[in-house]
């Protein structure tokens, strides 16, 4: 698993995110229904709040980097599990 302060290098932020930010929320969204953790559960598993979760899963908000580095901590997958789900 790729540790978040080093895969910023490989520009994901920059190719991933601002291209593809919708298609993260949808992934992110998915595997916390896949794994049974509510919305509320893995926001605050995270350390965000849950308006955040949900703006980023319905596709209304981009997320940060620092975010979907939590997001991916808290869902137990590499940040990289999302350049691969999109």
């Amino acid at each position: 698993m790729l540790d978040c302060k080093y895969y910023v290098a490989f520009t994901f932020e920059n190719t991933i995110l601002q291209k593809e930010s919708q298609l993260i929320g949808t992934a992110i969204k998915e595997l916390r229904e896949r794994q049974g953790i509510g919305l509320n559960q893995l926001a605050k598993q995270a350390g965000i709040a849950p308006s955040v979760l949900s703006y980023i899963e319905n596709e209304n908000r981009d997320p940060r980097f620092s975010t979907l580095c939590k997001l991916a901590k808290a869902l137990r997958v590499s940040v990289s599990y999302f350049e691969k789900h999109v």
